[in-house]
């Protein structure tokens, strides 16, 4: 899957999200800026885990750091999450998605013409 498509930009924003210390880190920009460690300490966590879990969300474009004497400060990209969900929802979106997924059945169908069927049986009569 190419890097810039819609469907890998995606899935990289929801692998970001799928974690609960990650979604409170993006609650708590949402209010305000903070530092790893002032994150840390709010969320009674490693300052090391906080910086792996902002590395991530940095990744994703859904935060962005500014250095600041010698802290980098923590800031929610609240223009990158409304354009994903413009994204998310968009048809175009919706419809290359449902286009992959039958690509995708089409090419399985075409690798095993009994769609799995076979195997099973054999397997279950064994």
């Amino acid at each position: 899957m190419d890097p810039s498509s819609p469907e890998e930009r995606l899935l990289l924003v929801f692998k970001a999200l799928a974690e609960a210390n990650r979604l409170k880190i993006l609650g708590l920009l949402s209010q305000n800026p903070h530092t790893g460690e002032q994150l840390a300490a709010l969320l009674d966590l490693k300052p090391s885990t906080i910086s792996h879990h902002l590395a991530r969300l940095r990744h994703a474009n859904l935060v962005r750091a500014e250095a600041e004497s010698y802290y980098s400060v923590y800031h929610l990209e609240a223009d990158s999450l409304e354009a994903i969900a413009r994204q998310l929802t968009s048809r175009e979106t919706l419809a290359g998605l449902a286009n992959a997924a039958d690509r995708d059945a089409y090419a399985r169908m075409r690798r095993d013409p009994a769609g799995g069927r076979g195997r099973k049986h054999r397997d279950a009569d064994a």
